[in-house]
């Protein structure tokens, strides 16, 4: 049983937080001694938000393509909770399963509609692969879908993948989104769009390739316009490839703003130092000028609730207590893009430790070398 007392959140909101039975409460429980709490004491710069989610990471550490190990791209960093986007499909579930229970850091799946997963650049090259009916058990562990649709990935089945999930969607009425990576064309963004549905995720939105979402001067395409009139979700998913700073800041500039920021992280972009963590990517957005409210909305509020994680993304009565604490800094530091553009940040979000199910953990503090 834990609490932390007359801590503020990003609002400057001072509030007390109780910890019991992995859930948390905003007043002591009843009938439970106010000593019985091992309080947990923070300095007075240092806020608390709901643990922070990572929509879009590739956590299989069997994945010779992108892979990493769960709890260094999570609770480590300041993450309480991290969605694996298509690593696995149905061959391989039972495995990330598994890999969910060794870890401290929570784990959820959008499942790969190749039943082999991202075993290769091509997974979704064979029609025959086309899979994704699991097993019942495991309905609370995937949160969704997940479809290449870049050149590169469907080769010659175009878009015939996502119109064999759509179908099966509307036939067995599967209620869960689906993530779309978009890359190279073809297929086509306007026709991907055509085949989702409101709820449904587009990430990898700022790779700025010739299935781009922003014109040359950086103004929504029609295409785009169809899509936010139809309610679809957009992802940031940096990544390797998919985020030039440049249509980040002029799209945001123009008045569009991600629903969701996450890393697409994975070990070889942090060994080239273009992710790196969950928070490094959060500057990125502040140094566009977006306020650090609108950025943990992006990375707490929107995430739970789009992908349903029930008593999950509030710092509310009952729900779990996945917590994260942090600071933010004002100094300089130079971070890059996927291009090595060089970005000169004046703020940083630095995590310093998580709740993770009820129990405190401190992290590595990556960003505090700064």
């Amino acid at each position: 049983m834990l609490k932390i007392l007359n801590i503020k959140d990003i609002n400057n909101n001072l509030i007390n937080i109780y910890i019991w039975k992995s859930l948390i409460y905003l007043k002591k429980p009843k009938n439970i001694k106010e000593d019985d709490f091992k309080q947990i004491e923070f300095e007075k710069d240092i806020y608390v938000s709901y643990g922070w989610i990572d929509s879009h990471v590739h956590c299989d550490n069997q994945n010779k393509l992108y892979g990493s190990i769960l709890d260094e791209i999570g609770y480590k960093n300041g993450v309480t909770t991290v969605i694996d986007a298509g690593s696995v499909g149905i061959n391989s579930i039972e495995r990330m399963w598994n890999i969910n229970k060794q870890y401290i850091t929570n784990l959820k799946i959008l499942l790969n509609i190749s039943k082999k997963g991202i075993y290769k650049q091509s997974e979704l090259s064979n029609l025959k692969d086309i899979q994704f009916d699991y097993d019942k058990k495991f309905d609370n562990f995937v949160v969704g879908y997940k479809a290449r649709m870049s050149n590169s990935v469907t080769l010659q089945t175009g878009l015939e993948p996502l119109k064999i999930f759509a179908d099966t969607r509307k036939e067995k009425k599967i209620r869960k989104p689906i993530m779309v990576h978009i890359g190279n064309e073809p297929p086509k963004f306007l026709d991907i769009i055509k085949l989702l549905k409101k709820g449904d995720i587009i990430t990898h939105i700022y790779n700025y390739k010739n299935n781009s979402l922003f014109n040359k001067d950086f103004t929504k395409t029609q295409d785009l316009e169809k899509a936010i009139d139809k309610k679809i979700l957009f992802d940031v998913g940096h990544g390797n490839e998919s985020f030039i700073f440049e249509c980040a800041k002029e799209s945001y500039r123009n008045n569009f703003i991600p629903d969701i920021i996450s890393t697409d992280i994975y070990e070889t972009n942090i060994k080239n130092k273009k992710v790196k963590s969950l928070s490094v990517t959060m500057n990125k957005f502040r140094k566009l000028g977006m306020e650090w409210k609108d950025i943990l909305d992006r990375v707490i509020k929107n995430p739970y609730n789009f992908f349903n994680l029930r008593k999950m993304g509030e710092i509310k009565n009952g729900y779990i207590a996945n917590l994260t604490f942090f600071k933010i800094k004002k100094n300089k530091n130079i971070e890059i893009d996927s291009k090595e553009n060089i970005l000169e940040l004046e703020e940083q979000i630095v995590p310093l430790a998580v709740i993770v199910n009820g129990k405190f953990y401190e992290v590595q503090n990556n960003d505090e070398k700064i």
